[in-house]
């Protein structure tokens, strides 16, 4: 598959999305509820025990797969937003550089839909369904 893809392309590919099982699970909610999220990405692997096998094995499907994977499995509802955050914190200032989002220099934000209208000086993409 060439370093590109389309969305629809994307969609099509079997080989993007991973199940988490209960122990990836188990591991990630722990290190989630533990740890300070924004000094997770100050430390290496040995911040995630347990967890270095998805890491290196999310790593390996975003370098070698499709480039993007979608995780399922994860108790968002249960868990809540506060240990749901920390834990895609977790994975993702393990999988690459956290940089800037926004002019504020959040590296972190919600996807949510504000109903801001384009022209709002509010409107960014995943502030709204507006478009």
């Amino acid at each position: 598959m060439p370093a590109h893809w389309r969305g629809p392309e994307l969609f099509d590919r079997t080989d993007w999305g991973r199940r988490l099982g209960e122990t990836e699970l188990g591991g990630l909610r722990t290190v989630a509820r533990q740890a300070d999220p924004e000094r997770l990405a100050e430390h290496g692997l040995e911040a995630l025990p347990g967890l270095e096998p998805l890491i290196i094995g999310l790593q390996t499907e975003l370098e070698e797969g499709a480039g993007a994977i979608l995780l399922r499995g994860v108790p968002v509802a249960a868990w809540g937003e506060a240990i749901s955050t920390s834990a895609f914190w977790a994975l993702a200032s393990h999988l690459g550089t956290p940089l800037s989002q926004s002019v504020s220099g959040e590296r972190l934000f919600h996807v949510r839909d504000h109903g801001y209208a384009p022209n709002d000086p509010r409107y960014r993409g995943p502030s709204s369904s507006a478009g």
